[in-house]
């Protein structure tokens, strides 16, 4: 009666980021690692040699796209669903927000080493989300967007998150 299709994880979120950008107007990744215009730096210095500059990613914004939970009990039904995330964030990369489809506020941080790791702090069950950037998108208003791909995990399961910050998405 239904086919039993496996993918890996990798595989999973890759598929789910481009169906989400095909969703759109004319969604087409064009770079593999985009750093936003507003990222923010931070240098090292001192003793034997210095350091180097480090980028703390500006993901400050409305993030739109799409989300596969895939529940941990063994036989259930994966399900695609909308995703939206309003992120503030301040000088240091500390993050404030509110995940918009569920109505949970999170904090989390963005971190020199390019990660964005989000934690609720409301709602059934505590859900982490880690995101990193992973390329930038065309949007339907001709600008260019960053886009946000990586994992959820919550107690029923977890899976594949890719969003990206067109205008009006």
């Amino acid at each position: 009666m239904f086919a039993k299709t496996t993918l890996s994880l990798g595989a999973l979120a890759t598929a789910l980021l481009l169906g989400a950008c095909m969703d759109s107007t004319s969604p087409i990744p064009t770079s593999s690692r985009a750093v936003p215009a507003g990222a923010r730096m931070s240098g090292g210095g001192g003793g034997g040699g210095g350091g180097g500059v480090q980028i703390i990613p500006q993901v400050a914004g409305v993030w739109t796209g799409s989300q596969t939970f895939l529940p941990a009990i063994t036989g259930a039904v994966a399900i695609t669903v909308q995703a939206s995330l309003t992120i503030n964030e301040d000088a240091a990369g500390n993050l404030t927000g509110i995940d918009n489809m569920r109505r949970i506020p999170f904090t989390g941080k963005a971190s020199t080493n390019g990660t964005i790791s989000l934690v609720d702090v409301g709602g059934y069950g505590s859900r982490r989300t880690n995101l990193t950037i992973t390329g930038s998108v065309a949007c339907s208003d001709g600008s260019t967007a960053t886009v946000l791909g990586g994992t959820f995990q919550q107690k029923e399961g977890g899976g594949p998150i890719a969003v990206n910050s067109c205008p009006g998405a």
